[in-house]
């Protein structure tokens, strides 16, 4: 079983923590330990406010179990979209400064720097290194 989490404070912010894995191999499945060591961290974590990525197979079990099923009146849309379609003259206002580019054109640190900077400041080189170094070469 792993767990793995980072701890962040930013500078005016309270702290965060970032559950970046969490995975029980199969053959542990159904024994409860992994709500075993759910129960554990947050013991641990207190009143630290954390976020997690879960896979779509098990968050529905654990948000049931801890409350994390209920949702506000309004709805998070996701809309997918192919970045070469993107007309900046639609765009309004039209910041002249924009440019739109292949990722591929963006140094690996500039890319890493900007998820910190919409991650709370949760530092996630080493999860993003794999999947683009193997994508950009």
């Amino acid at each position: 079983m792993t767990l793995s989490f980072h701890k962040k404070r930013g500078e005016d912010s309270e702290q965060l923590c970032h559950w970046s894995m969490y995975f029980i191999k199969p053959e542990y499945r159904n024994l409860s330990i992994g709500r075993r060591l759910f129960d554990k961290t947050l013991e641990e974590l207190g009143e630290t406010n954390s976020f997690w990525y879960g896979v779509e197979t098990m968050w529905h079990k654990y948000a049931k179990h801890y409350g994390g099923d209920k949702y506000a009146d309004w709805r998070l849309f996701t809309t997918y979209g192919n970045c070469a379609d993107i007309k900046l003259e639609n765009m309004d206002p039209v910041d002249t400064s924009l440019e739109i580019k292949n990722w591929r054109q963006v140094p690996f640190d500039q890319i890493c720097a900007f998820d910190i900077s919409v991650t709370a400041g949760v530092n996630r080189i080493t999860y993003l290194w794999k999947p683009l170094t193997t994508l950009i070469l």
